[in-house]
Parts: C-alpha cells; structure tokens; sequence
C-alpha cells in the first residue's frame, strides 16, 4: 500500500509508560505481540511487561544483561516461548517504573487461558516462534509491516526533544541501537516520506506518544560500535553496520501466532 496505520486498524493498545527502567525491550516486543495477536483472534489486550521483564533471563548478555539493564526482542519470543505463553497486564502488572525489576512469580502459568472472575497468573497469550528479518532490508521492513507492526531497534539519543513531525536528526556516521520501539506503519506528508513509530515514553511524547521518522531511500548507513546496546550478544562482533535514519533497518522482529 501507498501507506498504512494500523493506529486505525484496532490493533494497538494504548500509549505506555516504562518509566525509570531499561524495558524498552520488553514493551515494543509484547505490544508487538498484542497486535499481532489482536489480528490473528479478534482479541485486543494489554499483556504483561513486568512477566518478561522478572522471568525471561539473559545469559548471553544480548542487547544488556536483562531486567532494567536491557534485553532484545528475540529474547522476548524466545523467552515467552519457553514459558509456553504470558499472562495479561492486569494478573501481573507492570511494578518497575522506579528503575528495578521484580521477582519471578506465577509460573508455571496456569494452563488454560484466563477466563471470568479467576485470580491466577494464567496465560492469555502464546506464540510459536518469531520472524527477524533481513538486517537493512528496506524492501523486506516494508512488506512486513504492510501485514503487521514489528519491533525494531532504533537509536533514540537525540529522540528526548522530539514533539512533531518527521525526524531526520541524530547521528548517522556512528549511531547507537539503545533502544527497541513498535514500528506501526509508514506514510508521506508533501515530498517527506516517514515511518510511524510508537514509543514507550507516555503520551505526553512527541505526537501522543508516536513519531514519524524519516524513511526516505537516501537516509545513510553507519556503523555501530556498541552493538551489545542493541541486539548484540556477549562474544559477537564490535561493530556493525546499521542503515536507514537512527539505524530503524538493521534489526525488525515479530512474533508467530
């Protein structure tokens, strides 16, 4: 399509807050999920961050050392794979906006999904594996995103001031992958073409939570040197290169329903 918003598909649940906490990982990982899972049943639910956050661990160190410390979609899925599902927001909420993570609690999950005026930490959403895509793979991000919302790593340093409009700032020769966001669509507004991206910030971001970043064909690539920030693991390479603007190219993921 010429654009798409899935903002306006009823796939996407509202704004949220990570707060003090490195969780970004998580949040643009399980939103991802609650769309896809939205499109596949009908379904629209908020799914728990904080499960992830205190149960799936990081051995490998990829993209920080877990909890608040950072973590990368794939462990996500990986994670929630191996706990066969997540629970809903509401039987495990979301406790670590001042900066820690909890402990641990409600597995194994109950096996069947939640139902009417039950208590238990049950499983209300599960997955069977998940896609990652081609890293700076233009054509490969705009075919997936045209059936469905991603997570993707992007370099969010010069992101804080941001409030409207098509960003086309930060640093392209060496950019940073620090932070994973929902991809949600892409359109054109004059000659400048964007992605529509949502952040874990609270509405009061930029334009009620979302930005539209630069996608034009000529944005640059660079290279990472701190990939263990982004989706890279303990052992694996120093640098990378990472294209398309804030480096959004090199790493999109989402999850099989």
């Amino acid at each position: 399509p010429t654009e798409i918003d899935w903002r306006k598909k009823g796939v996407l649940t509202p704004v949220k807050n990570q707060g003090a906490c490195g969780s970004c990982w998580t949040f643009a990982s399980v939103e991802t999920l609650e769309s896809r899972w939205a499109q596949k049943t009908g379904e629209l639910q908020e799914l728990s961050e904080q499960f992830v956050l205190d149960c799936v661990a990081n051995p490998r160190q990829c993209g920080g050392t877990g909890g608040c410390m950072g973590g990368t979609a794939k462990l996500v899925y990986d994670g929630i794979r191996s706990l066969d599902g997540i629970p809903s927001e509401w039987t495990y909420p979301y406790s670590s906006g001042s900066g820690a993570k909890g402990t641990c609690h409600g597995t194994p999950l109950a096996p069947s999904m939640e139902k009417p005026h039950g208590g238990l930490v049950a499983k209300a959403a599960n997955i069977t594996g998940h896609v990652s895509l081609p890293t700076n793979d233009y054509d490969a991000i705009m075919y997936a995103i045209a059936e469905g919302p991603l997570a993707v790593s992007v370099d969010a340093g010069a992101w804080h001031d941001y409030e409207e409009g098509v960003f086309a700032g930060g640093n392209a020769t060496n950019p940073t992958l620090d932070h994973l966001v929902q991809l949600v669509g892409y359109g054109t507004t004059g000659d400048e073409e964007y992605f529509i991206i949502r952040n874990s910030w609270t509405p009061l971001w930029g334009e009620s939570g979302f930005m539209r970043l630069n996608r034009s064909a000529g944005a640059a690539c660079g290279v990472d040197l701190r990939p263990m920030d982004g989706d890279g693991c303990k052992g694996g390479p120093k640098a990378v290169k990472v294209c398309g603007q804030n480096g959004i190219l090199y790493d999109a993921v989402y999850p099989l329903v």
